[in-house]
């Protein structure tokens, strides 16, 4: 096989114009972040207001409850809500004070928040410059909304942390799974010419098959041959299809007259197997 003869490849829909992101890089990332973060838990902590929200104090409750209340049990966890902020929280609210004071939901949102921004520039880095993609995540990291409620025990920075995971894992798995397709198809392109000799090969199983049959039903003395019967009732099939019949239903009169159906499958000649009148 000559390379004129081989016809263009496609190429990976999926592509990624940036390197991978150095260990330099990612540290500055975080540091940034995480300055941020740090001003944004004083800031709160010094108004008081981790504990503005009622929802979170009543996350900071149904972790709580798991091990301090009446009945202590992880069915605690049964709420509007689904249990994996809960769970997260459960290490930090066994300290009474982190509870009563709200410190306990800074940690999991904190760090949620931390590998939002982390997930959102290695998403970034992918197609744009590291100028770009910093302003993109500056954007992100300092929305005064974002960074209020990761000092407290909402669940919003754990959902975007997540939500941004996902979709990067899923564009880093579609541009593995290009590049793995590009490799099977070279590897194909190699052995192309085998796959055509082994195809060859079964036809010429399937036909040596075929003949055997057909002389084996030819010598059946006295008996229906079965295959020339199944090609009939595959012929009757068809026609019905193309008058707009039922399958196994033909024009063919019956001896009284009504219109007969014949057992595509496995019709014998004068019985009917549905009754016609």
């Amino acid at each position: 096989m000559t390379e004129a003869s081989i016809p263009d490849r496609p190429t990976s829909r999926v592509v990624s114009t940036q390197g991978p992101i150095s260990r330099r890089e990612s540290l500055a990332v975080l540091a940034f972040c995480a300055a941020g973060s740090v001003a944004a838990i004083v800031v709160s902590w010094q108004h008081g207001a981790m504990l503005n929200y009622g929802d979170a104090v009543a996350h900071l409750h149904i972790a709580r409850r798991v091990f301090d209340s009446h009945q202590p049990r992880l069915t605690q966890l049964g709420s509007v809500w689904l249990p994996l902020p809960h769970v997260l929280l459960i290490p930090f609210v066994q300290f009474y004070s982190w509870w009563a004071s709200g410190i306990a939901g800074i940690i999991p949102s904190a760090l949620a928040y931390l590998a939002a921004c982390a997930g959102l520039y290695r998403l970034s880095r992918r197609w744009l410059p590291w100028p770009c993609a910093v302003l993109a995540l500056a954007f992100f990291a300092t929305n005064p909304n974002l960074l209020y409620l990761q000092t407290t025990a909402m669940t919003e920075p754990l959902f975007l942390c997540e939500m941004i995971w996902i979709a990067l894992w899923l564009v880093e798995w579609r541009a593995a799974l290009d590049d793995d397709l590009e490799h099977l198809s070279n590897a194909g392109f190699v052995s192309g010419h085998d796959f055509s000799r082994a195809e060859k090969a079964e036809k010429q199983r399937a036909s040596k098959a075929a003949e055997t049959l057909d002389s084996y039903s030819g010598k059946r003395q006295g008996t229906t041959s079965v295959v020339p019967q199944m090609q009939q009732n595959k012929r009757r099939a068809l026609q019905a299809a193309e008058k707009g019949l039922n399958p196994g239903q033909t024009d063919e009169k019956h001896t009284s007259g009504a219109k007969a159906r014949v057992d595509s499958v496995a019709f014998v000649p004068g019985i009917n197997p549905w009754p016609t009148a």
